[in-house]
């Protein structure tokens, strides 16, 4: 993504006066362009073509390669993070149930307080980790006030 600044100034001087002697008179102006983007305004990219034939269509081109490349990337990390969220829900959920049925089976064999133990703790942070996620879910679909007054 390229950036760029332009500025141009020009300023008048001193000019001399017959009455009172000199009188200071200046007056600047200065013009700031900013650009950010792959592809830079016509108005640039018209220069770059007139240094070097056929340097518009390369740099158009760049931006659309990047633009694709960037797409692809954005689609493998998405899929990635399905995998991942779903390959930790499924551990989670088999973990629960390993601890659970140790639970039963302690409560079953006379160890009640660890059994209860590890009946409810899994239950407990599954719980605990879907309130945290539904909240953290909220906060990111909701723009926060500095946003929203934008």
């Amino acid at each position: 993504m390229g950036k760029n600044k332009n500025t141009h100034t020009w300023q008048n001087h001193p000019v001399p006066q017959a009455n009172n002697g000199p009188k200071v008179v200046g007056i600047t102006h200065t013009e700031e362009q900013y650009f950010s983007g792959p592809i830079p305004p016509a108005s640039e990219l018209a220069k770059y073509e007139q240094a070097c034939s056929g340097a518009a269509n390369r740099i158009i081109a760049m931006a659309e390669k990047q633009e694709a490349h960037r797409h692809t990337l954005e689609s493998t990390v998405i899929s990635s993070n399905v995998k991942n969220e779903r390959l930790g829900m499924h551990y989670a959920f088999m973990l629960t149930g390993v601890l659970m049925i140790f639970g039963a089976i302690m409560i079953l064999t006379g160890k009640e307080t660890a059994g209860y133990f590890a009946l409810f703790t899994p239950v407990v942070f599954q719980g605990g980790n879907y309130l945290y996620h539904k909240k953290r879910e909220r906060k990111v679909s909701q723009p926060s006030k500095d946003e929203s007054q934008k």
